[in-house]
């Protein structure tokens, strides 16, 4: 499954640095897994989604690179596949690369979720809400792609 973040308790002080480095290891792990599910995915509608989605994503990890250098802030993160959703779908069924790719959006959704939480300048805070609706936007896709595939069979 997804790393859920651990809620910050009051004694805390919030660094949008760090949150922006957690949201660009998303980025960087979503990109990497949409790049292997293009690989192993079968249907031409699959991979056309799956390569909008993953396009996307490339400039959204440009864009939060960019944020990061404004924070003073080079990208260190560590590009280590540690999601393990793109391994349930190696070698398997389209449908099974589908599930997968709604638990990156999931997974990606969730962190957003944390970050925007928090108060955020207003030029993040539009950076980061336009990438949090493509990701829900996406998965609400990939969803009605993958109920298709069962209303056939």
């Amino acid at each position: 499954m997804y790393e859920t973040p651990q809620y910050p308790n009051q004694n805390h002080s919030y660094d949008i640095r760090q949150e922006l480095s957690r949201l660009m290891n998303v980025a960087k792990t979503r990109q990497n897994a949409y790049r292997k599910a293009i690989e192993e995915a079968q249907s031409s509608k699959v991979k056309a989604a799956l390569q909008k989605n993953e396009l996307q994503q490339t400039q959204f990890t440009a864009e939060l690179k960019r944020l990061l250098g404004s924070l003073g802030q080079h990208d260190e993160t560590n590009t280590q596949d540690d999601f393990s959703s793109w391994r349930s779908f190696q070698r398997h069924s389209d449908e099974a690369i589908l599930a997968a790719c709604v638990q990156i959006e999931e997974s990606a959704i969730v962190q957003y979720e944390y970050v925007l939480a928090d108060p955020l300048p207003r030029h993040v805070r539009a950076i980061l809400q336009k990438h949090y609706q493509t990701f829900l936007d996406a998965r609400a896709y990939l969803l009605a792609l993958e109920s298709s595939f069962y209303a056939f069979n």
